[in-house]
């Protein structure tokens, strides 16, 4: 309802910038009107602009590193009004009933700047779907750091502001990721007592990204994630599979998840590149007859509108 705020945000997606000067060379007016009282303009100083009788403007050009400057700070007011727009119903409800508080409050990040180290969970095919189908609630099953979680996040931001995103993830790392000849990935396990603890920097990241008021964060097994959201009949406009690696738990998933896709949803997984992935994509597609296509390493899937 604003033209201010309509205007930063078109500079926003349009890669622009814009200056407004403090000078006024005009009285204002809307004393009374749908956004003001006159008691709301008197109070914002409205009534008591001083005018400008001449120009005193004595800059004739503006950096580029000034430029810069500017953009970053319209892109933090940007993103932030747009970051803080309101979370479905279903997190919500989900919030209160499973916590009964939000799951971030009291939190504070314990690191200074994020850290997606990730695999493929900043691939295009991830943005390309949220822009097309514009999902209000998404899924990702199986998260790490959130690297795809954010990327769904934000993509789901530029697309509509009303939406959530599922993360579900146990958080305690696969197999692979305890050997410490992965030092990369086993340093990021952040072990605590024998335990993992990178929930916190997954927590942490989306605090720091402002994605807090989007992202849910379920720390469950897939299986019994998927039976919490059953139960609590919330379904997904698209899910994003990237848990498991093997046949058999890969086929769990897609079968589990599908129940929980709306009629017209997309399914989108990882790693098709592995044997047990795709065997596994295959055979769920033969037996229910709907086709999948691959933008590798990515796969989808289409679930048919009743």
């Amino acid at each position: 309802s604003s033209q201010d705020v309509a205007k930063t945000l078109a500079c926003y997606f349009t890669g622009s910038t814009k200056i407004n000067t403090f000078a006024a060379f005009a009285k204002y007016i809307g004393e009374t009107g749908v956004h003001f009282t006159p008691q709301h303009f008197k109070a914002l100083g409205y009534d008591s602009s001083e005018f400008l009788k001449r120009d005193v403007f004595t800059r004739t050009s503006i950096s580029d590193s000034e430029v810069e400057q500017f953009r970053d700070a319209l892109k933090s007011f940007a993103t932030a009004g747009l970051s803080r727009a309101p979370t479905t119903v279903h997190a919500r409800r989900l919030a209160s009933s499973l916590f009964g508080r939000d799951p971030y409050d009291g939190f504070e990040p314990t690191i200074s700047a994020p850290i997606l180290h990730g695999w493929n969970g900043d691939h295009k095919s991830l943005v390309e779907a949220v822009r097309s189908r514009k999902p209000k609630v998404i899924f990702d099953v199986g998260v790490w750091l959130g690297q795809s979680t954010a990327t769904l996040a934000k993509a789901q931001i530029h697309a509509q502001f009303d939406g959530t995103v599922i993360a579900i993830d146990p958080f305690l790392g696969s197999p692979q990721h305890w050997s410490p000849a992965r030092s990369d990935v086993h340093d990021l396990l952040n072990f605590k007592h024998g335990r993992p603890n990178f929930y916190e920097t997954f927590l942490s990241n989306m605090v720091l990204l402002g994605l807090r008021e989007r992202v849910f964060p379920l720390a469950q097994t897939t299986a019994n994630a998927a039976a919490i959201l059953a139960k609590h009949e919330i379904r997904a406009d698209l899910i994003h599979l990237d848990a498991h690696s093997t046949y058999s738990d890969v086929l769990r998933d897609i079968e589990t998840y599908w129940d929980l896709l709306e009629p017209g949803g997309l399914m989108i997984g990882d790693d098709f590149q592995f044997p047990g992935v795709s065997r596994a994509v295959v055979h769920f597609s033969d037996r229910i007859g709907v086709s999948y296509s691959v933008s590798f390493p990515k796969w989808q899937m289409v679930k048919p509108s009743l």
